[in-house]
């Protein structure tokens, strides 16, 4: 199976250094960058610790002419040229939960043919401080596409209004929260 995680950055690589480690230990093939004209290194900071047979650097794009739909299907339609079975679309400052690690083989495999809902818990401040308000309360999101179900972005939303997720037409399942993304 063949397992991408899509990835938009702008001027992360102070956070990119803690977290590019942790990922690097995650099973995955492959993993697809948008750089937004980062001016801070970024790009060297990911091919610093992934390398360039793990990594891939879409750059070069306008900061004048930002659309998020545009950004994340760059990088979408680059993972189905490569034939990902599966895309984890993860931001720069997030980390699966161990629980997911440990079932990720699993995880992925149910993935395929199903559009996956995990709990996104939303760490403020501090590790052991996550948002509970009403709009985090059940948390779920669908960031893990079956490429195979996994329709293209809609381009007209507008330049800001994207959604973080492609149409997925499969069925639905909602995993425990324990197994989710921080």
């Amino acid at each position: 199976m063949n397992i991408h995680v899509n990835c938009q950055v702008k001027n992360e690589a102070l956070l990119l250094e803690d977290i590019l480690p942790e990922w690097a230990e995650y099973p995955i093939d492959r993993f697809i960058f948008l750089d937004d004209y980062s001016i801070d290194g970024t790009e060297e900071v990911i091919y610093d610790i992934l390398g360039t047979s793990k990594a891939q650097v879409i750059s070069g794009y306008n900061p004048m002419t930002f659309h998020e739909a545009k950004n994340r299907s760059a990088m979408l339609e680059t993972s189905r040229s490569e034939k990902a079975d599966i895309v984890i679309s993860l931001d720069a400052d997030e980390l699966l939960t161990d629980p997911f690690i440990d079932q990720f083989d699993n995880i992925m495999l149910y993935a395929l043919n199903h559009r996956i809902f995990t709990y996104q818990w939303n760490v403020v401040g501090a590790m052991r401080k996550v948002r509970q308000d009403k709009e985090y309360f059940a948390n779920y999101r669908d960031f893990i596409f079956p490429m195979k179900h996994t329709g293209q972005y809609d381009m007209s939303l507008g330049q800001y209004h994207s959604p973080r997720t492609p149409p997925i037409k499969a069925p639905i399942h909602k995993l425990s929260d324990e197994f989710g993304f921080v």
